[in-house]
């Protein structure tokens, strides 16, 4: 099990992108914290670091990752989205250049590109989750209901084995194709908040937590989350979690 926690708060490229008084790292250090202490994942933190880190650790996991192993990527922070020349969304590194400095978005994270990568990981089970504006641009096939389960009755050892056989390619971000708001400072985001209440309840009796349950949590914020998958997931697809 590991955790890719990408958390931006600090950017150069003022005045378009403002710092957030370190809410996005607040709350990949919360998060992060939970998925390592309940859920025995490994974490990997990137805190404030440049678009060729985020590329670096995507290579780094490409490297290391085994068919059977679960990767969860969180990214909070600034986003964006270009209708002008890309169609296509943006997560803003503490080193992207405003706009004006680099049309051409070489310091930003492309979504398109960004998916293509996580799609090619050896692990089947990959779930990205952005709490950043634009988030829901991800991917272009995004899925708003939540019945993805036809293994509900079976119990979690059964239903977790017959899960884990499929490809899973989700992403569950804090908006779609608009802003989101930060929150306040000293506290968490309102998206990190919520994903965090649905860890702390380590899957109720059946320790088990899936990503239909994070969007359960998350679904009636004001930002409109959407969950959606992505590259080649196969139907019916979820990505699990259990909780020590």
């Amino acid at each position: 099990k590991y955790a890719l926690m990408v958390g931006t708060s600090t950017y150069t490229g003022k005045p378009q992108w403002t710092d957030l008084d370190g809410i996005p790292v607040m709350d990949v250090n919360a998060i992060g914290t939970e998925l390592k202490n309940n859920f025995g994942f490994e974490i990997k933190n990137l805190v404030d670091k440049p678009a060729d880190s985020i590329y670096a650790a995507i290579l780094h996991f490409s490297e290391i990752l085994q068919p059977n192993d679960q990767l969860i990527i969180y990214v909070a922070g600034h986003g964006d989205y270009d209708e002008l020349l890309f169609d296509d969304g943006f997560i803003v590194c503490t080193n992207s250049k405003p706009i004006k400095e680099d049309p051409y978005r070489n310091t930003y994270i492309q979504y398109s590109k960004l998916s293509r990568m996580i799609n090619k990981l050896p692990s089947r089970q990959v779930m990205m989750v952005l709490d950043v504006c634009f988030g829901g641009s991800f991917a272009e096939k995004v899925v708003r209901c939540i019945n993805r389960s036809d293994y509900k009755d079976l119990s979690s050892a059964a239903y977790l084995s017959e899960k884990l056989k499929l490809k899973t390619r989700l992403f569950l971000s804090s908006g779609g194709k608009r802003e989101v708001p930060n929150g306040y400072k000293g506290r968490l985001s309102p998206f990190a908040q919520r994903f965090l209440q649905c860890l702390q309840t380590k899957g109720g009796e059946g320790k088990l937590l899936s990503s239909a349950n994070f969007y359960e949590f998350v679904k009636k914020l004001p930002s409109g989350p959407v969950i959606g998958s992505f590259g080649d997931d196969e139907c019916g697809s979820e990505f699990l979690i259990l909780s020590n």
